[in-house]
């Protein structure tokens, strides 16, 4: 049903390799998610900022769209975040007598500060305090050209934009519901650059670029490694900086003049608040290398902390830009760059205007109401054209009051069922809410021939070819020869309401994980296996965890007196433990980039380096844990290696 009373807000977000959609929900004072949508796209189709490839981006922003979980976005209004490689951030003290002399003042600051010229420059500030020194300004300022080009864009792809945001102010919005009253550094590293803002009780205090970011990383490690792009690009996203290896000590170095930039704003940020205990932020799509949060916080000397987890970690702009939608204060608070209205042509009004000839189709033709027959005048005047032209406006603004009256009376009668459907529809609370990960491993089936679909299974087809596969269909290989094409919004469907059969907490989908397909009895239907992951807004144990597995110990058979009186000599105790040691498992140390081994005090590279140890020494086991080895150094030292760097042998 219709719900009158609530207000959606979409909020896009495209990068030069991904782009992610968020549509959230406002139901009197709570905020919830309806629809997540991400993507990534190939290289050259945006580069910072720029479209390269207007037609690949149209695709890929109608895919991203249709494919949101868990239902599609249909709505065409969005705020979108102009990419910060193209706006320009600052923020200055002016100490003004006048509007007229700020909006001056200004206007020097922008043309002294911003590398763009005159005819090509467009701007806007706000004023976020107040203090002795005169008001502080924070101003933003892009190219008219970039603003069109995203403009035309968004019209040939049929999106309405509301407002072209910032991206900073955006991550911020989405990462704090309300503004903390401590001082926040934000960390944002992206794929061209890394972004460093300051942020206090008023708002955006600094913001600084670093052309240095996740690209960078991933050309690195393709050097040194000599592997491609793509490759290089794998083994970074499966990076632990906790690890000790050579992909760690690439990524350390590339990770330095980063770091060196960040250092003296730090330094700056602590003196400025050294009465206010502030909080240093990471986010950013890189910032999702295992252990990064770990090395800056050693690197930087303070305690760093990743802004986020799941959803509210990877769509964290898309959703700060719906929230601006929702309350008046942001537009208060946070400048914009305005839509740019170009001229329009002027109107030309004869007889061969094309606006003279449009066709009133909800009304039939030949009465007299007909726009077509109401202009179509042959040699009456111009002025009698224009007089039924203004009657014909008069009747639509009658009609439009008459069908609002009628909407303004059953108002009422839709509140109370409109509110029930809201919530059944999405869960009334804030999407930071959702903190607990949780993964089930399920299964759905899908049919594959139309005459076997129904409504509680994945419609699906086989495919030979994954060229045959349509737009709104995914992929997985049944057999060397065959795919199974299905519909990804069929099984999304599915999987939600099998999390719903398994769990009674409310719950967003992360993401799903299509892993393998499985013939059934029926040769006609297969069962798609899946991980799916969820976030619950609370702790919770599925059935399957809450089973306990009883373990029966075996009956030892008695010993017999024999054995009971058994007594070993000393000597045959010395050959017997001689025979132990010899059979100990041992590890041999392997070449090293380095020429040699880090030997450390625990199983992580946090831990303290106690020695170092060379290629071609044997050691005694003592443990091991996941990918690190505990071996024995003497009588009295134990330490432990990175087991990549050793081989075990008798």
């Amino acid at each position: 049903m219709l719900n009158l009373f609530n207000k959606n807000s979409i909020g896009l977000d495209i990068a030069d390799q991904t782009i992610e959609v968020a549509e959230l929900e406002k139901t009197g004072d709570d905020i919830g998610i309806v629809s997540l949508g991400r993507t990534k796209m190939d290289p050259g189709i945006v580069e910072l900022g720029r479209i390269k490839d207007e037609e690949k981006l149209l695709k890929e922003v109608k895919k991203v769209f249709a494919r949101a979980k868990p239902i599609s976005i249909i709505n065409r209004e969005i705020i979108f975040g102009l990419p910060e490689s193209q706006v320009y951030t600052s923020v200055f003290v002016l100490k003004t007598e006048s509007k007229d002399e700020r909006e001056q003042l200004i206007y020097e600051e922008v043309r002294k500060t911003v590398p763009l010229v005159e005819d090509d420059l467009t701007y806007s500030y706000r004023i976020i305090g107040h203090d002795e020194a005169g008001e502080r300004i924070l101003l933003v300022a892009t190219s008219k050209e970039v603003v069109l080009e995203w403009q035309n864009f968004f019209k040939k792809a049929g999106l309405d934009v509301k407002i072209f945001d910032i991206e900073t102010l955006a991550v911020f919005r989405g990462l704090f519901s309300k503004t903390p009253d401590k001082p926040t550094f934000l960390i944002d590293i992206g794929s061209k650059t890394t972004n460093i803002a300051i942020f206090d009780k008023k708002g955006l205090r600094y913001s600084y670029s670093v052309l240095k970011a996740g690209d960078y990383f991933t050309e690195n490690i393709a050097k040194a490694l000599e592997i491609p792009i793509e490759k290089a690009e794998k083994e970074k996203t499966k990076t632990d900086l906790t690890k000790d290896n050579q992909l760690v000590g690439v990524l350390i170095r590339s990770l330095e003049p980063i770091v060196e930039e960040i250092k003296p704003l730090l330094n700056h940020f602590q003196k400025q608040n050294e009465n206010k205990r502030g909080e240093v932020v990471l986010i950013g799509g890189s910032s999702q290398i295992k252990g990064l949060a770990n090395y800056l916080s050693d690197a930087l000397g303070v305690k760093v902390r990743l802004g986020g987890t799941g959803p509210s970690l990877v769509y964290l702009e898309s959703i700060g830009l719906a929230l601006r939608g929702f309350d008046s204060k942001w537009d208060k608070k946070d400048p914009s760059i305005e839509i740019i209205k170009e001229e329009k042509a002027k109107e030309k009004v004869d007889e061969k205007s094309p606006f003279l000839r449009v066709v009133n189709t909800e009304v039939k033709p030949n009465t007299s109401i007909n726009i077509e027959n109401d202009f179509d005048l042959g040699n009456q005047d111009l002025e009698n054209q224009k007089n039924l032209l203004k009657l014909k406006k008069q009747k639509k603004i009658l009609m439009f009051i008459l069908i609002t009256g009628i909407v303004l009376v059953g108002a009422s009668f839709l509140y109370r069922s409109g509110q029930k459907s809201s919530e059944e529809k999405l869960p009334n609370t804030a999407f930071q809410d959702y903190q607990f990960p949780k993964f089930m491993n399920l299964q759905v089936p899908v049919a594959i021939g139309e005459s076997e679909y129904s409504a509680d299974r994945v419609r699906g087809r086989k495919i030979s070819s994954e060229n045959e596969k349509k737009p709104e269909e995914s992929l997985i290989k049944v057999n060397s020869n065959e795919w199974l094409a299905y519909s990804e919004m069929d099984a999304q469907k599915m999987f939600i309401s099998e999390i719903e059969k398994n769990i009674n907490v409310e719950f967003i989908l992360d993401s799903i994980e299509h892993q393998s397909v499985e013939p059934s009895d029926n040769p006609v239907v297969y069962f798609l296996k899946s991980k799916v992951n969820i976030l619950t807004k609370e702790e919770f144990i599925l059935k399957e965890e809450k089973e306990e597995v009883i373990i029966v110990p075996e009956k030892e058979e008695e010993e017999t007196s024999e054995e009971k009186s058994e007594i070993i000599s000393p000597q045959d105790f010395e050959e017997e433990v001689s025979e132990d040691t010899e059979s100990e498992e041992q590890v041999l140390i392997k070449n090293t980039p380095t020429g040699w081994l880090n030997v450390r005090s625990g199983p992580d590279v946090t831990y303290i380096i106690i020695t170092k140890i060379n290629p071609g020494e044997k050691y005694i086991i003592i443990e091991e844990k996941e990918e690190w080895v505990k071996i024995k150094l003497s009588e009295d030292e134990e330490g432990w290696v990175y087991s990549v760097y050793v081989e075990k042998i008798k």
